[in-house]
This record gives structure tokens, sequence and C-alpha cells, in this order.
């Protein structure tokens, strides 16, 4: 009966670590993703910024030079 007990034992830890293998990839997949989203919008956020910039500089010049 010790052996059952024993073998059942190293199946609970195989499947514990492979739960938590599993669940550690989940969450690095996870984080990469935020990530990559997080690097897109500071993208996109700069060249809205950056295009806000420019036609900010634009109407100002067309003013100056209106005036």
């Amino acid at each position: 009966m010790a052996p059952d007990s024993k073998e059942s034992g190293a199946i609970c830890h195989l499947l514990r670590c492979h739960l938590l293998r599993c669940h550690l990839l989940r969450c690095h997949l996870l984080r990469c993703h935020l990530l990559r989203c997080h690097l897109l919008r500071c993208h996109l956020l700069r060249c809205h910024l950056l295009r806000c910039h420019l036609l900010t500089s634009a109407l100002l010049c067309a003013r100056s030079g209106g005036v």
C-alpha cells in the first residue's frame, strides 16, 4: 500500500509542476501581450502628439505669416 500512495504522490507532484509551468507560461505570455499593447499605445500616442505638434506649428506659421 505504501508504494501506491508514494506513486500517487509523485503523480500529484508532477501534475502540480505541470500546472504551475502552464500558469507561469500563461502569465509570461500575458505580460508580453500587455507590454506589446503598451508599447503600441505609446507609439500611437507619440505619433498623435507629433501630428498635433506639427499641426499646431503649421497653424502658428500660417497665422504669423498672414499677419
